[in-house]
């Protein structure tokens, strides 16, 4: 919880509760917000506070006679909010609108639905064709990255289309790992990629799943380890678009 200063208001002709005397009494208003560590979330009410001009006495607003208590909602539109009473509202806005557009462009992009098929087609067991992603998924089965990894559980894809390559693994429990452990696990892809000559000139396309997002990705000109990576960043595996 946090406060900050709103304004204030004089009300004159007010008898003081403390020293008896009528005296102009000024009213300070306060307004409270709920806080995140030290990020205003969102209003959660106003606070007053009054000070007698003659004693210089502070009186707290349950203890306002009605003449105070009277001049509030004359005086209520000059206590404004500052606007950051609402950033982490704001903010939360912010990320949803933009998440809502970043899904609307890739909606409208032909390679969205390239990459949703290839990740559609994800092996748990590699095919005997499919040499790279049985490599992969042998060096899956001896890493020792954080604690045991459970190799079965994999998905598998490897694809090569003209001078690029797109290397996927999905592993569904990605998200309980740390980051220093999901970089090592995208060491282990680069490394296989690395001992295949073919693979040597490709322009390599590398994405590290949970079971539903992209948590690594790596591309000839991004290297991006975050909770949620859009897909776009591989798009580029697929050419320009059209």
């Amino acid at each position: 919880m946090g406060a900050s200063r709103l304004g204030f208001y004089d009300v004159p002709n007010v008898e003081c509760r403390h020293c008896g005397e009528t005296s102009l009494h000024r009213v300070t208003a306060f307004g409270k917000y709920f806080s995140l560590s030290i990020v205003p979330m969102f209003p959660t009410g106003v606070t007053m506070t009054a000070e007698c001009e003659h004693c210089n006495k502070t009186i707290p607003q349950h203890e306002f006679p009605p003449a105070l208590n009277q001049q509030y909602k004359p005086n209520k539109a000059r206590l404004k909010r500052p606007w950051w009473h609402y950033a982490g509202v704001a903010a939360i806005a912010i990320f949803w609108i933009f998440g809502l557009v970043s899904n609307a462009i890739d909606s409208l992009d032909p390679r969205s639905e390239m990459l949703k098929n290839d990740i559609a087609q994800m092996r748990r067991t590699p095919l005997e064709s499919d040499t790279l992603a049985t490599k992969l998924s042998t060096m899956y089965m001896v890493a020792t990255i954080g604690d045991q990894l459970d190799e079965a559980d994999f998905n598998y894809l490897v694809k090569v289309k003209g001078d690029n390559a797109l290397m996927l693994v999905s592993i569904p429990t990605l998200d309980d790992y740390d980051e220093e452990s999901r970089e090592q696990m995208m060491e282990v892809m680069e490394m296989v990629a690395d001992q295949q000559f073919d693979l040597l000139t490709k322009n390599m396309y590398y994405g590290l799943r949970s079971s539903n997002k992209n948590l690594v990705v790596k591309t000839p000109t991004n290297y991006i380890v975050d909770d949620n990576i859009a897909n776009s960043y591989l798009y580029d595996f697929y050419g320009a678009k059209e």
